[in-house]
């Protein structure tokens, strides 16, 4: 009888190289595989779409606010402003009237006087139109004249003038008023009485 020597390697059975459990383990590997990378991919796209959420909501709050600074940088019109600006305009011609009916006058040492025409202009009311200014005897003496719509005005202008220091110990013309058409008033403060002027203009007719 003859023996086989089983545990030689020539003389061992055959497995075949790839067999139905190995490919069986393999797929089922695999398989895991994708579905944890599946997992995976799917996680990192939601984090992805939360930053882009968070980075969209970031540029419309940046949008508003830059809007809200372009808004306060915008100038608004007041009617406060326009009116303030108004003022500014009839003070300055007002000024410039009296500037001008200075400019007219021979007062001598003009220098000695700048403070009192300073204060002539500060104070210088929209009510009243100055026509004529006269300052003698080194200031002690005021006569003005001019037309005005409320004679109250006059009063309180020479009030006025009256407290500031270039005339505390300044006198002032005798008043004269004598009303006009139209609701204006013409006034005279040392210069000849309206009511002569107007005799004179009415014998001159």
């Amino acid at each position: 009888m003859q023996q086989i020597n089983l545990y030689l390697p020539e003389l061992r059975p055959q497995k075949p190289f790839f067999a139905v459990s190995s490919i069986v383990i393999a797929c089922g590997a695999l398989l895991c595989m994708l579905v944890i990378y599946q997992v995976l991919f799917h996680f990192h796209v939601q984090d992805l779409r939360t930053k882009v959420e968070a980075l969209e909501n970031q540029q419309v709050v940046a949008r508003q606010r830059l809007d809200i600074i372009r808004q306060a940088a915008r100038p608004k019109p007041s009617s406060h402003l326009d009116e303030k600006l108004e003022e500014l305009k009839t003070e300055i011609i007002r000024r410039q009237k009296l500037e001008l009916i200075v400019g007219k006058q021979n007062f001598g040492n003009t220098d000695g006087f700048s403070r009192s025409l300073n204060t002539l202009a500060a104070y210088s009311s929209k009510n009243i139109a100055l026509q004529r200014i006269r300052l003698s005897d080194g200031g002690a003496l005021l006569e003005m004249q001019g037309e005005t719509s409320q004679p109250y005005s006059v009063a309180n202008y020479i009030s006025m003038l009256h407290q500031e220091k270039p005339f505390t110990k300044t006198q002032f013309g005798q008043f004269s008023l004598l009303q006009e058409e139209k609701g204006f008033h013409q006034f005279s403060l040392g210069f000849d009485s309206v009511y002569l002027d107007r005799e004179r203009k009415q014998y001159e007719r």
